[in-house]
């Protein structure tokens, strides 16, 4: 019986190690950057200096 109470403790602490990685693995990831593709530089996706590409042709009002 004590095999079993054992095996039981070691996948319930492996599980217990897994998570406590994955959530400091999640909270270490920060946002999304966008890359200059000029430079190489990273900046935030918000930034004005970054030109927004849209795809297809505009709307005609009418």
């Amino acid at each position: 019986m004590q095999g079993r109470t054992s095996t039981r403790y070691a996948r319930g602490l492996a599980a217990a190690v897994l998570a406590a990685a994955t959530l400091i693995i999640a909270a270490n990831a920060g946002p999304a950057r966008a890359e200059d593709p000029g430079t190489g530089v990273t900046r935030p996706v918000d930034d004005p200096q970054v030109s927004v590409h849209k795809i297809g042709a505009p709307a005609e009002d009418g």
